[in-house]
Formats: C-alpha cells, structure tokens, sequence
C-alpha cells in the first residue's frame, strides 16, 4: 500500500513510519523541514499540511493518508483543523479515500475527565478543541476514515492495549 505520512517527523510519526515500513508499504513522509526526518529510505514530500496544493502534489499515487500531526501546547496555529480541512480538500480533489488520525483520547465522545485529568485538560483545551474540530470536520465527510484516540504516548517498548468503539 503506498501511504501519505503526515507528521512523520514528529515521535509518533517516526514510530509510525517505522512500523508502516516493517509492515512492507510504501510510505511518504510529508513534512516541513526534511532535515528533521533525517532517513533515506522513504520517500519525501516537502509542504505545509494546511496547504491544499501541497497535499495534492503529495497525494498523488498514494492510497491512504496517515496523519500523526500534533501542535504540543501551541495549539493557538489550528493545525489540525486547518489542515483537516485541506487534506479533505485535496483528498477529494485526487480521488484518496482513506484517512487514520492520530487524536487524543480527551477529545474522544466517550472521555470524561476525573481527578487530575481535570487540571491537564485546563492546559490542554487548545489541543483538545483544536483536535475536536478537525474531528467534526472528518466525520462529516465522505472519505474512509479511522480516528486513533491514544490515552497515553511514551517513548517505551510497543504494548498491546486496543479497544474498539464504533459512533452509530
């Protein structure tokens, strides 16, 4: 399968494009600056993820999309709706159908926050309402799409722990 990688030089990304890899795909790894990726064994798109015209130069040939992006606690820039919101575009405009995004459990339908969570989501509420609104943007299109809620990302060894939920 040959996959469009978005965020791949980020950690998640990096892990992502690894196991893609592994897995026996042909990824690109669509990112700003290619001296953060530092690999050559994938193929590279170089390009702003809130731009459509990149997105379609990058889509091309492709038959899924991988979006890992993320903004830290600098979500102020609305990445992940800016560039939900043109990779559908050009999604649609090359004919690629399936879509994974990387979000946060947090910004799941069915997360409710306790305790501690409660104080983090204080500090997170510009990625969680960032991730929300490409999320809205997502589920009312017409591509092929699956949304990874990760509860907790660490730089430890792979672990098994994958729950399933499906919106009626």
């Amino acid at each position: 399968m040959n996959i469009l990688l978005l965020g791949a030089s980020g950690k998640t990304g990096r892990q992502v494009l690894d196991q893609a890899l592994a897995a026996g795909n042909n990824v690109t790894a669509f990112v700003r600056d290619p001296k953060k990726l530092d690999r050559d064994d994938v193929a590279v798109a170089i390009g702003d993820a809130r731009n459509v015209d990149d997105l379609r130069k990058a889509l091309r040939g492709q038959d899924a999309v991988i979006s890992t992006l993320g903004t830290g606690l600098n979500a102020s820039e609305k990445l992940i709706e800016g560039s939900t919101e043109a990779l559908l575009d050009a999604m649609h405009s090359t004919g690629v159908k399936r879509l994974v995004m990387l979000s946060t459990f947090a910004a799941s339908p069915t997360y409710k926050a306790t305790g501690i969570m409660k104080l983090a989501n204080i500090a997170m509420k510009g990625i969680v309402t960032d991730k929300a609104a490409g999320e809205m943007l997502l589920k009312g299109s017409d591509v092929d799409w699956t949304i990874v809620y990760a509860s907790r990302l660490t730089d430890g060894p792979a672990r098994a722990g994958i729950g399933r939920w499906t919106e009626a």
